[in-house]
């Protein structure tokens, strides 16, 4: 089972690229990362979406729009393409194994519907040695807590640990 690191703050406070910079560290420090950085996608000067970056192979994943995918469910006024998100976790599950892995980000989607980046989060937490590092909003880590505590304990025991972007 896996150590979880948390990395906290509120929306837009810096969260995502607190993080961009320490894997540009870890990397020059010839640490392997492996995981999900996500990047806001802006379109005629307003937030259309979001892509997710595999860290480890840079490819991109756009996943988040204001607009439907052909398989996809609605979320605080957004739309998660199903199939994009599978690819995405297989793709990561089945990259060798990294020094860390990282999960930006943890949010309502995860945590209060189990949708999104929750699968790869639950499988690494459960049954990976991989220390984790994940990005929650301050408003979610409540649940982030709640919710890992509960997979923890279900697993057999583990230990959270948090830093705050704030």
């Amino acid at each position: 089972m896996a150590e979880l690191f948390l990395l906290t703050g509120e929306r837009n406070s810096g969260k995502s690229s607190t993080l961009q910079r320490w894997i540009a560290e870890w990397h020059r420090a010839g640490l392997r990362i492996g995981g999900v950085l996500a990047t806001g996608v802006v379109a005629e000067g307003e937030k259309c979406g979001f892509d997710l970056v595999n860290v480890a192979s840079g490819v991109v994943y756009p996943v988040v729009r204001r607009r439907p995918f052909a398989m996809s469910y609605q979320h605080c006024g957004y739309y998660f393409d199903v199939d994009g998100f599978q690819r995405l976790t297989d793709a990561i599950s089945d990259a060798a194994c990294p020094d860390l892995l990282v999960l930006d980000e943890l949010g309502p989607l995860e945590l209060g519907r189990q949708r999104g980046l929750f699968d790869l989060f639950r499988h690494f937490l459960v049954n990976s040695r991989v220390p984790m590092l994940a990005v929650v909003r301050s408003m979610c880590l409540f649940d982030a807590v709640t919710i890992t505590s509960d997979l923890l304990e279900q697993a057999g025991g583990g230990l959270i640990s948090h830093h705050s972007a704030d």
